[in-house]
């Protein structure tokens, strides 16, 4: 046992999008939970990508943090494929020394390719490793993590993942942050911001558009075709990424508001009465904890296959309606919207079954397998 008081260290890794980097942070404050209850002391140490979200994000947090130099394991050829083994091999130098100096009692991974080099590096230096996946398939990243990670934390039930040792695998769920009901009463003041109408319109029902951490330019390009009518007849947030922003902007619709990024995603995806989403894991896994009807649109390529397995999940489930790209134009995406908003039994009916897929304990459970790792190490000292 980890005897009380002790200073407990902990390495976070993983990022190159929100994606990975949103659950680190949520799993980090139920680690700080779970170790002010046993009566220990955590300290983290952050390693990610120099150029990637994480070097802007997690200082502000307080959290100490390293950027070391990362490259890509890709499936197709480019160029920089000659470049990216040097940088990763640079990587791992300075995730040995950071390792060494540190001296972490465990290390948690989420994924993205900044893991690949400080997973080796904790490997050789015998740490204890803990990966997370969000996705129904398992990430190149990841795949490299299988082989030395002591225990996988896995977003979806263990019967969608064939080929990892049933002694290593663990079924926790995706890491969602909850809305509170503070939250919820906070947002209800921003949602008659919504709108400038007077308060006829205020029974307008709520359409949350969004297409993950970095925006979707399919989905902001087809539902901007027809925004002209759907806030006729609903109130709209469309969360578009960056990259679309400062076009969208340029629109002045009624009823309608635009976001590049926002972290009130929760407390909008709690109103939301229908939502429309790519198939990323964090995202349906907020959708799911909320209990909310959605259209799901994966992502088309191969690369992204994990999307339509996450999808096809929550379809079979009739948990989401999953349409793909080539088959939707804006009118049927209309039409489909409008179908879903007049039938309030058939969301219901949706809400109930994408609730039973939602894991809202997640956060804890992984953080307890983080500790357990801890206890191991512990006892064989």
């Amino acid at each position: 046992m980890i005897k009380q008081n002790k200073t407990i260290k902990i390495i976070l890794t993983g990022g190159g999008t929100v994606g990975h980097i949103k659950p680190i942070l949520i799993v980090k404050d139920k680690l700080e939970e779970e170790c002010k209850r046993l009566g220990l002391k955590p300290e983290f140490f952050y390693i990610g990508s120099k150029t990637g979200p994480e070097a802007q994000i997690i200082p502000k947090k307080n959290i100490k943090f390293k950027g070391i130099s990362t490259g890509k394991l890709r499936r197709y050829f480019d160029w920089q494929n000659l470049v990216d083994p040097l940088k990763i091999s640079v990587g791992f130098l300075q995730s040995i020394s950071i390792l060494m100096k540190f001296k972490p009692d465990v290390i948690f991974a989420k994924g993205g390719y900044v893991t690949t080099p400080v997973i080796y590096a904790a490997a050789k230096l015998n740490i204890p490793i803990v990966i997370h996946e969000s996705d129904v398939i398992m990430g190149i990243a990841n795949k490299f993590a299988l082989k030395y990670a002591k225990k996988v934390c896995v977003g979806f039930p263990l019967k969608y993942y064939k080929d990892i040792s049933i002694d290593k695998i663990v079924y926790t769920g995706n890491p969602v942050e909850i809305v509170t009901s503070n939250k919820q009463q906070v947002t209800s003041k921003k949602k008659k911001n919504i709108s400038e109408k007077p308060r006829a319109t205020l029974h307008k029902p709520i359409l949350l558009i969004m297409g993950g951490s970095q925006g979707s330019r399919f989905i902001n390009q087809i539902v901007v075709q027809i925004m002209l009518e759907l806030t006729k007849e609903y109130k709209i947030i469309h969360i578009c990424g960056k990259n679309d922003y400062n076009w969208l902007r340029k629109n002045k619709w009624e009823n309608y508001k635009l976001y590049d990024f926002t972290d009130e995603l929760p407390e909008y995806i709690s109103q939301a009465d229908l939502i429309i989403s790519r198939a990323g894991a964090n995202s349906l896994a907020e959708i799911s904890a909320a209990g909310k009807p959605s259209i799901i649109i994966p992502l088309p390529s191969a690369a992204n296959d994990h999307q339509k397995a996450n999808a096809q999940i929550y379809a079979k489930a009739n948990a989401a309606i999953m349409v793909s790209e080539d088959k939707l134009s804006s009118q049927a995406l209309k039409e489909l919207i409008d179908r879903l908003m007049g039938n309030k039994d058939l969301r219901k009916l949706m809400s109930l079954s994408t609730k039973n897929l939602a894991q809202p304990g997640a956060a804890r459970l992984i953080a307890k397998e983080i500790l357990n790792q801890m206890v191991i190490s512990d006892d064989q000292r």
